[in-house]
């Protein structure tokens, strides 16, 4: 049987790293470099290199893995790919996990690290058990950093559709007995506020999470670079408290200072740059989204710009420019940008396709909007809005096979009400072309 040529194909060579941890010969992409450095510190046994943070959920690495149509790599722990396609990163973190209760602490972590920015959370979840339950006895700051990457890999799998509940009450767990300022104390309240805000719509536990994680940033008594960091992240979710209010100068104040404390971290070397350039990405997106409350669209698709030339490879960036262009009405602009995001990044291929269709029907070019939306719900076979888009006369003809298909799998999910009424986000969009029906 012949070896698999991972980067022969385009999408195996943007995300290679995902696929055997094997070389990285791309960039402009957030994602992917931060696990290029959690394979590094790996091999290398070594904590010089930053933990760069972001989410990939177990779909994300489906998703990638499935368009580049390498089902060998479709696996929720290393230990399941075939010897003969190890790469010597790939035997390196096998060996590890072989003998992961003899590991210390910071080997535990560095492998831990290495596979939640692969978006092998099962794994984690799987080789590190977590503290015995002991109710109010404090963790020591390795305890508790084990505990809180066992919270972070339950919230990627609760992006995913599992439960937030297993996540908080993990995470809570760090909150209250990690020593405040140390590492896990501060990264588990920080995911709280965020997950408070993002996936629960708790506002009252938000603010008090963030409380918590303000003090926690300040028992640090961390200095430059990593002090930088710290408040550049802090200040950029502190923006949402006076945005919930309606405050908008506030929120820009807010975010100022978040944009003042990024510009002061260093980037001299490849950790730091890497830290920099993550930061940069979050500041230029959350302002992008800023300038979306305040309705200031031109500002928006400056920010939006810098965004994409900032990480050009990241498809995420692709998606907000392409909403950009689409509430200044530059339509055809939009189209590229959606086509860009969709070649790009499998995992929003049913965003991307989702609103490209939006974009081409209002063109009136409904052959290639009928395509688009067909490509959207192949990516995504839940998505009611898209099924009903394609469920129209102007769209597809009735008699068509794929308005045949469309009748009979709209009424399945109209069936079951829990899916039909758990919208996605992108189909809630409510921009200038109006909500979707």
């Amino acid at each position: 049987m012949p070896r698999v040529d991972v980067p022969s194909t385009f999408i195996g060579w943007l995300y290679r790293p995902y696929f055997d941890f094997g070389d990285w010969e791309a960039d402009g992409n957030s994602a992917v470099e931060g696990l290029t450095l959690a394979i590094r510190s790996l091999v290398e046994e070594s904590d010089a290199y930053p933990r760069v943070h972001g989410f990939s959920p177990p779909s994300v690495r489906r998703e990638i893995v499935r368009h580049a149509m390498l089902p060998e790599y479709l696996l929720d722990d290393p230990s399941e790919l075939a010897s003969d396609l190890r790469t010597p990163a790939w035997r390196t973190l096998c060996e590890q996990l072989a003998r992961y209760a003899g590991l210390d602490v910071r080997a535990r972590l560095r492998v831990l690290w290495a596979l939640h920015r692969a978006g092998l959370h099962a794994s984690v979840l799987r080789h590190e058990p977590g503290p015995a339950p002991k109710s109010g006895t404090p963790m020591d700051d390795d305890t508790a950093a084990l505990a809180f990457m066992r919270g972070q890999a339950l919230y990627a799998q609760a992006i995913d559709g599992g439960p937030a509940s297993a996540a908080t009450a993990e995470l809570r767990g760090v909150q209250e007995h990690a020593r405040p300022g140390s590492w896990a104390h501060v990264e588990a309240t920080y995911l709280l506020s965020s997950i408070c805000v993002k996936m629960l719509d708790d506002a009252p536990d938000f603010r008090r999470n963030l409380e918590r994680h303000a003090r926690s940033v300040d028992a640090s008594d961390t200095v430059g670079h990593e002090r930088n960091k710290l408040l550049s992240r802090y200040h950029r979710i502190a923006a949402l408290v006076p945005q919930l209010a309606g405050d908008h100068a506030a929120m820009s104040r807010e975010m100022d200072r978040a944009e003042h404390f990024c510009a002061l971290m260093r980037r001299d070397d490849p950790a730091t740059r890497a830290e920099w350039g993550l930061l940069r990405y979050a500041v230029l997106e959350s302002r992008t989204k800023e300038m979306f409350v305040l309705g200031d669209f031109e500002r928006a698709e400056r920010y939006a710009l810098s965004l994409t030339e900032h990480m050009p490879a990241e498809p995420r960036a692709l998606l907000t420019l392409g909403q950009v262009y689409v509430e200044r009405e530059k339509i055809s602009e939009a189209v590229m940008a959606y086509r860009k995001a969709a070649l790009l990044g499998p995992q929003v291929t049913h965003l991307a396709q989702f609103m490209l269709g939006q974009c081409l029907e209002h063109l009136g070019d409904m052959d290639a909007a009928r395509l688009a939306y067909a490509h959207a719900a192949a990516s995504d076979p839940l998505g009611i809005s898209t099924l009903q888009l394609l469920d129209r006369d102007e769209v597809a003809r009735k008699e068509s096979p794929l308005r045949r298909w469309a009748d009979r799998r709209t009424a399945f999910l109209r069936e079951e009400r829990d899916t039909v009424d758990e919208v996605r986000g992108y189909q809630k969009y409510d921009g200038k072309m109006g909500t979707p029906r």
